[in-house]
């Protein structure tokens, strides 16, 4: 009897050889296929190895969404870590520091002008506008604007934030 022809195989390509997790799921089920492995032994050790495949790609995961950058920490991050992340003055050129700008000049803004003007989708402005408030450069002005026939927060500059814009006005946004 003939091999079956495999059509997805390139002539001048060698054969896959799965590694790794794939590689040991492969060899259970062809160890269960040859009689040397209860079926059942065989997919509970597969199930095991993908399980731990999953766990490690999901710790890789959580490290780059906690990975530190500006104005962020590690979630078990010392407590002194995270109040000098929050202190971060904004870097003119940057996202915070033009969401900052256009609330010092028009002396308030909502989410929604924000967008418009600085021309940023609405999930980069409000997180870095948070990224504000929390260093202390923000706070809710306690009024709201109507936009599309929704109540926005009018957002305003703290003292912080404006003394900052009056050192960095000239390289802002």
């Amino acid at each position: 009897m003939t091999e079956p022809f495999d059509f997805f195989a390139a002539a001048d390509e060698p054969p896959f050889e799965p590694t790794g997790a794939l590689g040991r799921v492969g060899h259970f089920a062809e160890q269960a296929h040859q009689g040397r492995l209860d079926a059942l032994e065989a997919l509970r050790r597969a199930e095991a190895e993908v399980s731990e495949y999953l766990r490690r790609q999901a710790i890789a995961r959580d490290g780059e969404v906690r990975a530190a950058t500006e104005g962020k920490v590690h979630a078990d991050a010392p407590a002194t870590s995270a109040r000098t992340a929050r202190n971060i003055a904004p870097r003119t050129g940057t996202q915070r520091a033009r969401v900052l700008t256009d609330i010092v000049e028009h002396a308030g803004a909502t989410d929604f002008e924000i967008c418009e003007r600085v021309g940023l989708l609405d999930n980069s402005v409000r997180p870095r506008r948070a990224e504000l408030v929390e260093g202390g450069y923000v706070r809710d002005s306690g009024r709201i604007r109507e936009h599309r026939g929704s109540q926005w927060v009018i957002w305003e500059p703290t003292p912080a934030g404006i003394d900052w814009y009056r050192d960095h006005s000239a390289d802002a946004a």
